[in-house]
């Protein structure tokens, strides 16, 4: 997302469906109901029409959904900083969340009852963000849904000027739903101390640097179109007091030749008389730019030579297929990659913030947390599978999901409290083991199976031979298995033996541990001594004792029994 104005710009996953007919359609909306337990619901009446509000940075195409796939009352604010030219760039993020949490709190239109009083408001920028918050307290918003975190603003702890904002909703009763964002594999975390020469900040990699990489991306895209955000802990509560700690952001080629700089200088106070281009209060610097595959490396500066061991920097890289038509070609992929990341301090504002409900998507790794913090509260599945078979996943999904969840128990019980949200929504997850289980146990005995994958079995070099068959929940199992028959696994009969077939990334198995894949056919084993990541070549010549672990294509399916 590249744009300017006189703002704060925030980021977003971007989503992309089709509506049709009267209903937002996806097809696996069964299996997503039955893991938030929601089919109970629908035959109660509520108690009251429930006031929900959806914060986005834009809502394209939302006027032609009213009344379909949007409630009837659905009402849209601009706020203060009009962004109606924008809105092509902007995309259609906010409105494809509105109609996904609208198709689960009304069951595709089967249970109009539970459509909500629905506010879609233009949240981009800190004074459209204000607005939209000043006007849902005095409309008295019961739920906001922020499927987005910022860039910068805070100090990585829950405190800072936009979390300041936010506070002010939940003092005010409102119960605020963030995404946690999906910077899991792309936010790397550092003290702030002066390498081996010239001022630069020590980092991992050579000539204190860190490595980055442009993946090799899916033709003709050609590039990758990055953006890099360098932070550090000195935001203020306050938006108009800045900061004198000055870093400086460098991007380099391998051969370390310079491509881009950010150099803006840090200061305490803007002169508003003599404003100037290059200065900024806020201890941040962006690169924006675009490069082919391959290997490059970001280095800091530190100009100012005041900063403290308690001091802390953070590096977030984005990256995406320089032009739209080829996003779709390259969504499965990792676009952006990096040596070292901070596979447990991801979490980004205002998602770290103490009183708002943080949503993770516990089928993707790149799903963003907080150890420290203990965020996110609730982890929910997040796929969602069209009807051509493209899947999506993300945080922003798993948002919708739990907010539809919490909306429809308040709906019911207006007087229900956040703790009570958070416990039996986590309990009902909880219980999606055992329904996946039983839905991929039921799948088992039909064809053709319609699972949300993003793989085929190109690359792993063995096939069903037409299909799937399973082995029994029980064959061939061994305690060091069972975490993934446990998450809905399956033994099946492969042409290169048994195999456990699982209708997530399996590499999530693995867990959230420096070993990362480094190709997309890279193998997850299951082995006595845990699961790990390995070649396709080292899976060939793996020990008896090992199983292989693989999520199972959209296109092929169980044999009958």
């Amino acid at each position: 997302m590249k744009f300017y104005l006189s703002i704060l710009l925030v980021t977003a996953v971007a989503f992309c469906a089709q509506a049709e007919g009267p209903e937002f359609k996806f097809a696996n909306f069964q299996i997503i109901k039955a893991q938030l337990g929601l089919a109970p619901y629908f035959s109660q009446n509520p108690a009251r029409q429930l006031r929900v509000a959806i914060f986005a940075d834009s809502f394209q195409g939302y006027e032609a959904k009213i009344g379909t796939s949007l409630p009837q009352s659905t009402y849209f604010h601009e706020g203060p900083l009009k962004t109606e030219g924008l809105a092509p760039i902007l995309g259609t993020h906010g409105t494809y969340m509105a109609e996904l949490m609208t198709a689960l709190m009304t069951d595709q239109g089967r249970a109009l009852q539970f459509a909500p009083e629905l506010h879609l408001y233009n949240a981009t920028g800190i004074d459209n963000f204000r607005s939209a918050i000043d006007d849902a307290i005095t409309r008295k918003i019961d739920i906001i849904v922020y499927q987005e975190v910022w860039e910068f603003g805070g100090n990585f702890d829950g405190a800072g000027f936009i979390n300041r904002e936010v506070t002010r909703a939940t003092n005010a009763g409102i119960i605020w739903i963030n995404s946690a964002g999906n910077s899991g594999k792309t936010t790397f975390n550092s003290s702030i101390r002066r390498g081996s020469k010239d001022d630069w900040v020590s980092l991992p990699d050579p000539n204190d640097s860190l490595a980055i990489r442009c993946e090799k991306i899916t033709e003709p895209a050609k590039k990758c179109a990055i953006r890099v955000v360098l932070s550090w802990n000195d935001f203020k509560d306050d938006i108009t007091k800045g900061t004198d700690k000055n870093l400086d952001l460098q991007l380099t080629d391998d051969f370390l030749g310079v491509i881009e700089t950010s150099e803006l200088r840090q200061v305490k106070v803007i002169n508003e008389s003599h404003p100037s281009k290059d200065t900024s209060i806020y201890p941040r610097e962006i690169i924006e730019t675009e490069v082919v595959p391959g290997l490059y490396y970001i280095r800091v500066k530190d100009r100012s030579h005041n900063f403290t061991s308690s001091d802390r920097l953070r590096i977030e890289v984005t990256g995406k297929a320089v032009t739209a038509e080829h996003q779709e070609a390259n969504s499965g992929s990792e676009v952006i990659s990096m040596s070292h990341f901070d596979p447990q301090e991801n979490l980004y504002n205002p998602a770290d913030n103490p009183s708002v409900v943080t949503v993770g998507a516990n089928d993707s790794d790149r799903s963003s947390i907080s150890k420290k913090l203990g965020k996110p509260e609730v982890t929910c599945p997040s796929s969602v599978v069209l009807g051509d078979g493209a899947e999506y996943r993300g945080s922003s999904n798993s948002t919708a999901f739990v907010a539809a969840r919490f909306a429809i128990l308040k709906t019911l019980n207006p007087e229900i409290k956040q703790s009570e949200l958070i416990r039996t929504t986590n309990i009902q997850l909880h219980k999606t083991i055992s329904v996946e289980n039983q839905t991929l146990n039921h799948l088992a005995q039909s064809t053709p199976l319609q699972r949300p994958s993003t793989q085929d079995l190109g690359f792993t070099g063995f096939g069903p031979g037409g299909c799937f068959k399973s082995a029994g929940w029980n064959a061939h199992t061994a305690p060091y298995l069972q975490a993934a028959i446990d998450r809905g696994g399956v033994i099946v009969n492969t042409l290169a033996g048994f195999k456990i077939a699982v209708n997530f990334d399996p590499a999530l198995l693995v867990g959230r541990s420096s070993q990362q894949r480094q190709a997309s056919s890279d193998a997850i084993l299951g082995t006595p001594n845990g699961f790990k990541i390995v070649s396709r070549q080292e899976a060939a010549d793996r020990q008896p004792s090992d199983v292989e672990i693989f999520q199972i294509p959209i296109d092929i399916g169980f044999c009958h029994n």
